[in-house]
Parts: C-alpha cells; sequence; structure tokens
C-alpha cells in the first residue's frame, strides 16, 4: 500500500511539475491539477496541503535515480568525486525544474515556516552514505577539514541550497547559466571542504568570473 501511496504521489508530482512550467505556478490552480491527474481534490489533499508543498516534495530525488547511478558513484576515481556526483544528480534534477519553480520554492520556505518535510527512508540511507565517503576523504587526505563528518554533512547541504538560492535569486541569473551555477557550487564545496589542490577542478579565476556577474 505504502508503495502505490509513493507511486500516486511521484505521478501526482510529475505531472503538476510540468503543468507549472508549461502555465507559470500562479495560472495552475488544484482543480486543473486534479483535473489532468484524474484524481479528485480530496486525493490531491490526502497527499499534499498545497501547491506549494507538493513542489517542496518535488525537490526530493526520486529512490530509482539514485539507485541507478549508485555503481558509477561508487567507482568514481576518488573518494571526493563521489561525493560530488550525489551532489550533482540533486543538482540536475532541482536545476532541470527551471529558475521560476525554484523561486517559488525558496519563497514559500522562506514565507510558510509550518511547511515540514520529513526525511525518507531512502534519504536516510542515502545520508549514511555520503557521511561515510567524507569521513573516507578526510581518513585519506583528499578532505583536509577535520570537523566530524556528521557535522560536515550538513554544513554542505546547507552550502547546496544556499548555492542553489543564490542562483534562483540572483538579479542577473538569465546571464548565469546552470553550467555557471554547477561550477559555483563545485568552488563553493572544494572549499567548504578544503579539498586538497590536485583534486580541485575549480580556481581563482571561476570565483573572479562570478564577481563580474553579481557587478
Amino acid at each position: 500500500m505504502a508503495e502505490k501511496d509513493n507511486d500516486s504521489k511521484r505521478k501526482i508530482i510529475d505531472i503538476t511539475v510540468n503543468l507549472i512550467k508549461n502555465q507559470g505556478f500562479d495560472n495552475v490552480t488544484i482543480s486543473q491539477i486534479c483535473e489532468a491527474c484524474q484524481i479528485s481534490k480530496n486525493t490531491f489533499y490526502y497527499y499534499f496541503t498545497s501547491k506549494e508543498q507538493l513542489l517542496l516534495l518535488a525537490m526530493h530525488i526520486p529512490n530509482d535515480i539514485y539507485s541507478d547511478n549508485l555503481a558509477s558513484i561508487l567507482t568514481a576515481e576518488n573518494n571526493f568525486e563521489q561525493f560530488w556526483k550525489f551532489k550533482e544528480l540533486l543538482l540536475d534534477h532541482i536545476t532541470d525544474f527551471g529558475i521560476d519553480i525554484i523561486k517559488k520554492i525558496v519563497l514559500s520556505e522562506v514565507n510558510q515556516e509550518s511547511i515540514q518535510i520529513k526525511h525518507s527512508t531512502n534519504d536516510r540511507e542515502m545520508f549514511k552514505i555520503e557521511q561515510a565517503i567524507i569521513s573516507k576523504a578526510q581518513q585519506s587526505g583528499e578532505i583536509r577539514n577535520s570537523c566530524d563528518a556528521e557535522m560536515l554533512l550538513p554544513t554542505s547541504n546547507a552550502v547546496f541550497f544556499g548555492t542553489i538560492t543564490f542562483w534562483c535569486m540572483h538579479d542577473n541569473y538569465k546571464k548565469f547559466e546552470q553550467n555557471n551555477m554547477k561550477t559555483l557550487m563545485r568552488f563553493n564545496m572544494e572549499n567548504l571542504f578544503d579539498l586538497r589542490e590536485d583534486l580541485r577542478k575549480t580556481t581563482k579565476s571561476d570565483f573572479n568570473q562570478f564577481k563580474k556577474i553579481n557587478n
């Protein structure tokens, strides 16, 4: 039953996101969502409290994306690259929504403190894997930040979503392409972890580019 509920919820999320991409958040009503999904309003409110909450849930990466890519993630050339591949998958998933939807999600989180998203069992398992990868990267000397991995992981998540917020709320976001944002994310992660120099793929010149866009 729980699996069927999850499948139904995912289907409603996917259909709603496509509607909002095509018509804009404010132009899509609950009635339109229900019609497109062939469900009643009672069913919609069984799964979601609002469109805003639906979008927040949409940011959670589907289970199959991680599971389908886990083998390639864990065979990356070093521990930090394994960690980065996790973040890159989530980043691609979120940025695929587009600027307008991400901005609406960010504003919803800021304006509606009552919205709470519980982490799924899959989320918690992924957190454990990421934390273990950070620990191994510290032990191998790839990551030189000596803070406990249990503290570094949530800090890296804060940096992750802070970078996304910067991207979607930036006045010059039209000039700030998705690839630029991915480079900025990588730059921030490398500096947060104090990544060993020979493993870094971003440079001071990348940072200077971000400064130019911000001016």
